[in-house]
């Protein structure tokens, strides 16, 4: 094989199998504390060690090294459902099924978001290392609320949402309302004990908000959870479909669920950035560029590493001799962090190159991302990286460029002709409205909810991030900016 696996679950590394199933004995340390990221890692440097030398027996000094980092709604412990293959991309959630795999023949992968990117970027199974090297590292993005059979232990997490909502008055009102509607509709559940139950633990919320003060709220929503748990648990099992209500409220909140995953991508960057120093002291990759690839909240993970790293061990951002690349693909940061990590990166006039591909049509982006808004305040929390761009403003010039991968306004696609007048091995789709799987690179479909996943799911999109990761001259930044690929014109 020529990938390496490695995933992080609740603060610590663990070895993953060639089928990509986590191996819970196998654990490769610690990592929280961003100034402790970087000590004695012995399990994880012995493992890297074992690993390449089957791995990277053949690599070349000119073919990448690439870390893969996926984005929101993965599950690295995640196995397949009872009876699936369990090579099956379709069968879990699990990053190194889904998307971190070399299978060749998987069906509707842009529905399904199974394409596999090393196959993608052109990494083969099964030649040491000969055409380059993956580690794919998985982390667990996936909110307790939205793993199977989870729910009542996710009310928790919702309580202590409810609670941050109730500090003031408007938050309040607003949330009685909803509890008050909730516990109203679910009067005319039939008369059982499920339903008695879930509506005296409504009751007992809304009455918790009422309390004097803050901190009497909090006290009194906490001391409400275990009934709500209950309740919940014995309602989700036998009132079934006519819970509608509570999953309404749970929707209307869900934004603090979309936070949890945010937060956590913050926490995984610390196993990230363990990683990545673990791998650039391995004496097989000593003083070679390594290349990052991530997508959508993956983007966080990436750049809060790096942040860490800035500060702990800075050389390692030497782009000749450690980390050199970084491609985002519809990233779900925001400008305003995203630009406070590249001031710690980039501080000292070097640092690694960022490749960031933006998509104006990406719905998951302007509807999730962008609406949920986890940051708070300003309007630049409110903007992700890969609908906006973050432009070339100040030291970013020369290390950051962002190219925009969908149509423009009047369904022109200015990257597909630009791309074509350069004479790069790529086809061009007819128009930016082609089915799923046409040819050319794009960013928009015809589903415009898929748009999210169009950059890795599109095969020519790929071909187009293999390139960069390959062609390195050719895809140098001074190079790329003086021919003048199309970029987005911020907003």
């Amino acid at each position: 094989m020529s990938i390496v696996r490695i995933s992080y679950v609740k603060d610590t590394l663990y070895k993953v199998d060639s089928d990509g199933k986590l191996q819970p004995t196998e654990r490769l340390g610690t990592a929280t504390d961003p100034t402790e990221t970087f000590g004695a890692q012995k399990e994880l440097n012995a493992y890297l060690d074992a690993e390449l030398k089957i791995t990277a027996e053949k690599l070349g000094q000119k073919q990448p090294v690439v870390v893969m980092v996926h984005g929101f709604w993965y599950d690295p412990a995640d196995e397949p459902k009872t009876g699936a293959d369990p090579k099956d991309p379709h069968s879990s959630n699990n990053p190194h099924l889904r998307n971190f795999h070399f299978e060749k023949d998987v069906s509707r992968p842009h529905w399904r978001h199974t394409r596999g990117w090393p196959l993608g970027l052109n990494f083969a199974p099964g030649d040491e290392g000969a055409g380059g090297l993956v580690l794919a590292f998985g982390w667990d993005s996936t909110p307790k609320v939205l793993k199977p059979g989870n729910h009542a232990e996710a009310v928790l997490d919702f309580l202590s949402a409810l609670a941050e909502k109730g500090k003031t008055e408007a938050g309040r009102n607003e949330l009685v309302r909803d509890l008050e509607a909730a516990r109203t509709a679910l009067e005319t559940l039939p008369d059982n004990d499920a339903a008695k139950a879930l509506v005296a633990a409504f009751e007992k919320c809304t009455d918790a908000l009422n309390k004097g003060n803050q901190f009497a709220r909090a006290r009194a929503l906490v001391s409400a959870t275990p009934d709500l748990k209950k309740a919940i648990t014995a309602a989700l099992k036998d009132v079934g479909k006519e819970i509608v209500p509570v999953v309404d409220l749970l929707a209307k909140y869900s934004p603090e669920i979309y936070a949890a995953a945010y937060k956590d991508a913050a926490q995984a960057a610390s196993g990230l950035a363990a990683v990545l120093y673990a791998l650039t002291s391995q004496v097989k990759l000593k003083d070679r560029p390594i290349d990052l690839f991530c997508h959508s909240l993956g983007s966080r993970v990436v750049l809060q590493a790096l942040q860490q790293i800035s500060k702990t061990k800075p050389k390692m951002l030497d782009p000749e001799t450690g980390i050199s690349r970084v491609l985002i693909l519809g990233g779900a940061e925001y400008r305003k962090p995203a630009q406070e990590a590249l001031n710690d990166v980039l501080r000292e006039g070097t640092g690694p190159v960022f490749y960031n591909f933006v998509g104006r049509r990406d719905r998951v982006l302007t509807e999730i991302a962008g609406a949920y808004n986890p940051c708070g305040g300003e309007p630049r929390n409110k903007k992700p990286i890969g609908s906006y761009g973050l432009g070339n403003r100040m030291m970013n010039g020369n290390h950051w460029i962002d190219i925009q991968l969908d149509t423009d306004e009047d369904d022109s696609h200015a990257l597909n002709a630009w791309l074509k007048s350069k004479g790069h091995n790529l086809t061009v789709a007819a128009t930016p409205k082609a089915i799923a799987g046409a040819n050319g690179v794009k960013g928009a479909d015809p589903m415009g909810i898929l748009n999210h996943w169009s950059y890795y799911a599109n095969d020519d999109n790929l071909k187009l991030f293999g390139l960069i990761l390959r062609d390195r001259e050719n895809w140098a930044l001074p190079k790329l900016r003086k021919e003048e690929p199309p970029i987005p014109e911020l907003k």
